[in-house]
């Protein structure tokens, strides 16, 4: 019974200090900056050029770059209007094994590399053709 009470009590505490708290939250000032929308779609000439550097990024971030397999990989703009890759990649572990194929995201504009199971390809513009001869090191 004396739960009860105690229950009640805390619920009535609660919901007499909510409308004081609401009253207290402002409006922001400015409105918050729209994305970037993307412009046209990058020539395949363009997404080329950028490959370098999306190298040296891999190749920074993955432990055995050279064996690491890639395949399906798009290139394109995301929402941000920034320049990225996605496709799926199989890295080599600490031990010299292969880790198994998942998803992977990369983009030179944040310098960016993310490849879980998780990760999203969040390319919204692609440019058209397959990738994976270009961002692969092995010729």
């Amino acid at each position: 019974m004396f739960h009860r009470f105690l229950l009640v009590a805390a619920t009535a505490a609660t919901m007499s200090f909510t409308p004081a708290l609401a009253e207290t939250v402002t409006a922001p000032t400015e409105p918050p900056a729209a994305p970037k929308v993307p412009s046209k779609p990058r020539t395949v000439a363009e997404a080329k050029a950028e490959m370098p550097a999306l190298r040296d990024l891999l190749e920074s971030q993955l432990t055995d770059y050279p064996g690491t397999r890639f395949r399906n990989v798009t290139a394109g703009l995301t929402e941000m209007n920034e320049f990225a890759i996605c496709g799926e990649v199989n890295p080599k572990n600490a031990m010299g094994g292969y880790a198994g194929w998942r998803p992977f995201w990369a983009s030179t504009a944040n310098k960016t590399f993310y490849h879980s199971i998780l990760a999203k390809c969040w390319i919204v513009t692609p440019t058209p053709g397959d990738f994976t001869a270009d961002i692969s090191s092995r010729p």
